[in-house]
């Protein structure tokens, strides 16, 4: 199922580590003080590396901690109207809990008294819904926290059964979506990453899945067919986005992430972070001040997992091709 050896995953995630470190973070060549900048771009990078990788799951979190990874984080960094008035309502629930779950501060200040953030009904049903389950699930289990409810000691094994057993519960309580579901797995220290466009493009172009299993229900009959991927995408109906809520190729993502974790020494949360600055624009925060796989222009030329790569390559064998065509 996948087109890159298991004998070379390790040295590919080595040089992407080498590429994002060494390269992506070179200022550019009419910089007096380059090599000042790019170590101070190294220092940022390594910076932001250490305090990712720094989460793990933490069984003994509070159910005020819990439920801030779960609804107040993504809440927190959504985007669009309501969600002001849904962080007031819903934070009036936590005051049961016995504690403040978000950090109070004038950026949440302005928030909620912007007239912009104005009450969306259903998601606020929602959560209110699951804020009173999850007071009545306490009630009942006065010796349990919320980690028991969500996350059971049975199913702390992390295994696929127990990841889907938990991703399956955390979405049918607060509906937030496939992607920003397994986010929120992933920022609780679960082994998964989040199958988001980034992650998806990249992970194929790099040829670590090349095909995946697919299930349909035809009449009432399911129907398994094997989808092949390119590793230049979008082809055909095949695009990155429909990849990303394809339930069959996330799930087949995931358990190659962790086999290439178990191979590689590595967590399947250092695997997510490489893949997204690889495939990410510019970040400064974070030391990064040279794109290398993003989506429209992939700069295979600086990256030094190219020699691994599918998609790297395929960009090598079409580059020597054009330059024959020229030379003729």
């Amino acid at each position: 199922m996948n087109v890159i050896d298991r004998s070379k995953w390790k040295q590919l995630f080595d040089n992407i580590e080498e590429t994002l470190t060494d390269v992506a973070t070179l200022p550019r060549d009419d910089m007096a003080d380059a090599a000042t900048v790019r170590a101070a771009n190294q220092a940022k990078f390594a910076n932001a590396t250490s305090g990712i990788l720094a989460r793990v799951f933490d069984p003994s979190m509070t159910n005020e901690e819990f439920w801030s990874e779960i609804v107040a984080k993504p809440l927190w960094t959504a985007r669009g109207p309501a969600h002001g008035k849904m962080i007031e309502t819903t934070s009036e629930y936590m005051s049961d809990f016995g504690g403040a779950w978000l950090k109070d501060g004038p950026e949440r200040t302005a928030m909620l008294a912007d007239e912009n953030y104005l009450e969306r009904g259903q998601r606020r049903q929602v959560i209110e819904a699951a804020l009173k389950d999850a007071h009545r699930w306490l009630a009942l289990h006065p010796d349990k926290t919320l980690i028991d409810k969500f996350i059971p000691q049975a199913e702390r094994g992390f295994d696929e059964v127990s990841l889907r057993a938990i991703f399956n519960r955390l979405e049918a309580t607060l509906g937030w979506g496939e992607v920003t579901t397994f986010h929120v797995m992933m920022d609780l220290g679960l082994p998964v990453v989040k199958p988001d466009r980034v992650v998806t493009l990249v992970a194929v172009r790099l040829g670590l899945i090349r095909q995946y299993d697919k299930v349909a229900v035809v009449r009432g009959t399911k129907q398994s067919s094997t989808e092949r991927l390119p590793s230049t995408l979008p082809q055909g109906k095949i695009t990155v986005q429909s990849l990303s809520s394809d339930m069959d190729f996330v799930w087949t993502l995931q358990g190659t992430m962790r086999e290439i974790a178990r191979e590689t020494g590595r967590s399947v949360r250092d695997l997510d972070w490489l893949l997204v600055k690889l495939g990410a624009t510019i970040d400064p925060g974070a030391g990064i001040v040279r794109s290398v796989c993003e989506r429209a222009q992939p700069k295979c030329h600086i990256c030094l997992a190219n020699s691994i790569c599918a998609f790297g390559k395929f960009n090598r064998k079409e580059a020597k091709k054009r330059a024959m065509a020229l030379a003729a």
